[in-house]
């Protein structure tokens, strides 16, 4: 059974491995390696692979074409490759806590300074202006 994909909003890829493929690891290995090809030539940018429990055999090969875990539930694994080998992964950790930071600028003429994101959580609220700010990343 082929992987299950879905281009995300970041230029990344999400993969989810069928339960149906339990017992062929090694054509899914296969398949695996091919599309990451495909993915790469394309220029697409982070791959989330998700594993189910039945399917757990498949992680070790997962890992050798460059899956590193991300985290766990009960009943699967999920797992992640950056594409890009010049420049550092952006995926973020799993289970942290994220701050919230904003500001508002008012120059003395009494405009207020509004941004448009490049890629806005959402889709419905793509194009549409905020007050500057954003998610910081732990420690910053």
């Amino acid at each position: 059974p082929p992987l299950t994909t879905r281009e995300d909003r970041y230029g990344g890829v999400e993969i989810e491995v069928p339960i149906s493929a339990a017992d062929t690891p090694h054509a899914l290995g296969v398949e695996l390696s091919r599309r990451i090809e495909q993915w790469a030539a394309a220029g697409k940018r982070g791959l989330w692979l998700k594993i189910p429990l039945e399917c757990a055999a498949f992680a070790g090969s997962a890992a050798v074409q460059g899956f590193q875990f991300h985290h766990a539930k009960p009943e699967y694994v999920e797992m992640t490759r950056w594409l890009p080998t010049d420049q550092p992964s952006p995926l973020p950790a799993y289970a942290f806590t994220q701050v919230g930071v904003g500001g508002v600028v008012v120059n003395s003429a009494g405009h207020v300074l509004m941004v448009q994101e490049r890629v806005s959580p959402t889709a419905k609220m793509q194009g549409s202006w905020k007050l500057p700010g954003g998610l910081a990343d732990p420690g910053e």
